[in-house]
């Protein structure tokens, strides 16, 4: 078929989203396909219709150029050209607009999606490499035939619906929420499960802003990192029964989005909170009140099930951390049973040490059992939905220091960690919009893989909210004599009405002891001997 490229005027690299698809469609309407746009790199008359040369001298440096915009680069933007200098959108168009029926098919897609996005323009060494055989293998092995059927013909067409639909939903630019500063999103679920469905096909570019990083938004994992494996990677070993566990977390909620259509409806906030100025903790003069602790064990008490607190995230600095990758703990398993707040990855910039993210209304849709390489999907979860469609959650991201990375685990008794550590807990904790749940569910923060100690830990939590006024349900999982002395230390603080500049001072004491006791019996001791000073 021959183009009649004049008919339809230029395009050029400043034109409009409204306006590429305008001329696309016009395209298709003459019975254009996909194979003819290809031959365009060929096309004699290319800089007649507008479009990008494809001489790598003339190629603009697609990533180098958006990154400086304080926007989220999106996959539809006309500037996201392939390496043939063709519109990568035309891409996902053509092949999400086809209808899909097997893991193949599937595959293939994919696997095209990625070598003419951004995977192959990084690595074009390794684009005859990149593979998906991982969704592959997991939708023909961890899903029974009605399930394949179920989804290959209701949720798969549902996802390439939502993902097709991301520029009608994104008519303006979604800002991101940047470094030292406090700012707020409100999306709608359909706009986040948009988000989710490109990242399901892998077509959204990494992101940047002058010297901001994000984590990288794909299935395919963080590919700037080649040892760490993807959700559709096999070329790792790792792959196993836990990222078949994440996909079932996903593909459950397209699952109940495609068949309840009114949870479409709902809107989700993402604020990332800066506080650059924390109290002074030595000398803040809140005292500790009655009723403002609760402390439960027992494995079956987590904290994600506790209806109407807020959830602290344990969070990974760069938000969702190995959410795509094999890492399935604490933080990952909370946002894949919730996965409305997964595409906050994308316009979240890495936190600093005095911010937080905190995200409220989104709705649950997954229950689960084990940890880490023993994590399952377990079935449905009841809408969080109180009937009105209002939905009360919240959740509080906020990371620890990784002390595995100090010369000593001592050394997070220094006055310069426990003030990071409030700090980063002020941040998350304080209710300065008064929309804040009263009660603040949280466990062992940054006390497992971050090699945090559990009881200084606990009790910067109870210092912080303290000052915040906000009441915190802990949970101790197993740990009871964690519990006990944590219940013995609260009813003496109330009991004589100690302040937080007391509790705070003593935790500083406590590296200088030569007693050979833990820190939650110190404080006990330390609490007897200055009685009388508090009284």
């Amino acid at each position: 078929m021959q183009w009649n490229v004049k008919s339809y005027g230029p395009i050029s690299p400043k034109s409009t989203v409204t306006q590429f698809f305008f001329w696309w469609h016009k395209m298709e309407s003459q019975g254009f396909v996909l194979e003819d746009l290809l031959k365009v790199h060929d096309n004699p008359n290319l800089k007649t219709i507008g479009l990008w040369d494809a001489e790598k001298e003339e190629v603009e440096d697609l990533f180098s150029f958006t990154r400086n915009e304080p926007t989220v680069f999106m996959p539809f933007d006309p500037r996201f050209v392939t390496t043939e200098g063709q519109p990568f959108w035309s891409f996902v168009y053509y092949f999400l607009s086809t209808k899909l029926t097997t893991a193949s098919e599937l595959r293939q897609v994919v696997n095209l999606l990625r070598q003419k996005g951004y995977e192959g323009q990084s690595r074009p060494s390794r684009c005859d490499a990149i593979s998906s055989d991982a969704l592959e293998t997991f939708i023909e092995q961890y899903l029974s035939e009605d399930e394949r059927i179920h989804f290959f013909y209701h949720t798969l067409p549902f996802i390439q619906a939502l993902a097709l639909s991301l520029p009608d939903l994104f008519p303006s630019p979604l800002h991101f929420l940047t470094q030292n500063s406090t700012n707020k999103h409100t999306l709608s679920t359909k706009q986040l499960a948009s988000l989710l469905a490109n990242a399901f096909f892998c077509t959204i570019p990494p992101q940047k802003f002058g010297e901001e990083r994000f984590p990288y938004f794909n299935f395919s994992g963080q590919t700037s990192s080649i040892h760490l494996a993807g959700l559709y990677d096999t070329t790792f070993a790792e792959w196993g029964d836990e990222q078949a566990a994440k996909l079932k977390c996903i593909l459950h909620y397209f699952s109940e989005l495609a068949s309840s259509p009114s949870r479409l409806e709902n809107t989700v906030s993402f604020c990332r909170k800066s506080f650059p100025l924390s109290p002074d903790w030595e000398k803040n003069e809140t005292r500790f009140v009655p009723g403002t602790l609760k402390v439960v064990g027992g494995f079956e008490n987590k904290l994600e099930d506790m209806k109407n607190h807020a959830h602290v995230d344990f969070a990974n600095c760069s938000f969702g951390g190995g959410v795509f990758r094999r890492s399935a703990i604490q933080e990952q398993i909370l946002i894949l049973i919730s996965p409305e707040v997964i595409p906050g990855m994308l316009f979240t910039s890495v936190l600093l040490d005095h911010e937080s993210l905190v995200i409220r209304g989104y709705d649950r849709f997954s229950d689960y059992s084990g940890y880490s390489g023993s994590f399952r999907w377990t079935g449905n979860h009841a809408s969080l939905s109180d009937g009105t469609g209002k939905i009360k959650s919240e959740m509080v991201v906020i990371d620890a220091i990784d002390f595995r990375l100090l010369s000593s685990s001592d050394m997070q008794f220094e006055k310069q960690y426990v003030y990071r550590e409030l700090g980063k807990l002020y941040a998350g904790f304080v209710n300065d919009d008064s929309e804040g749940l009263e009660w603040i569910a949280t466990g062992n923060w940054g006390a497992g893989a971050f090699a945090g100690n559990v009881q200084l830990k606990a009790m910067l939590q109870l210092v912080a909210a303290t000052v915040c006024h906000r009441s915190l349900l802990y949970c101790c999982f197993e740990q009871k004599s964690l519990k006990e002395k944590l219940e013995k230390v609260y009813e003496r603080l109330t009991a004589d009405a100690f302040r937080v500049d007391d509790v705070v001072k003593i935790i500083l004491e406590y590296p200088e002891t030569q007693e050979s006791t833990d820190l939650l019996d110190f404080i006990l001791l330390r609490l007897s001997q200055v009685k009388r000073v508090c009284e």
